[in-house]
């Protein structure tokens, strides 16, 4: 139920896979407050997780491997190729191509 779910509205993880990494980073690593520390990691590697499985369902979307979703460590340029990222063909199966003629 939740794979459908997120297979479906990727776009959503992504997005609250970068406001998590926002807010992570903005928050102090001061050695006087490790609550705040420990919070500010939690939320830097929650972020980046669901950064991850938002773009390898949205590199499956396309026909693609979502090892493609690694890309998105690759800060803006990383993302500027994944959504840039086209459709991959899909094979098209014709008569001819049953028979082995071209």
């Amino acid at each position: 139920m939740i794979g459908h779910y997120i297979r479906d509205n990727f776009h959503w993880c992504v997005i609250w896979g970068i406001i998590l990494q926002c807010l992570g980073g903005l928050i102090p690593l001061a050695p006087s407050r490790p609550l705040l520390t420990v919070l500010g990691w939690l939320m830097l590697a929650a972020g980046t997780l669901l950064m991850l499985v938002g773009f390898a369902f949205y590199a499956k979307a396309k026909g693609r491997s979502p090892a493609w979703s690694l890309l998105s460590l690759a800060s803006i340029l990383g993302w500027i190729v994944l959504i840039s990222l086209t459709a991959k063909p899909s094979p098209s199966v014709s008569g001819d191509n049953l028979t082995g003629r071209r």
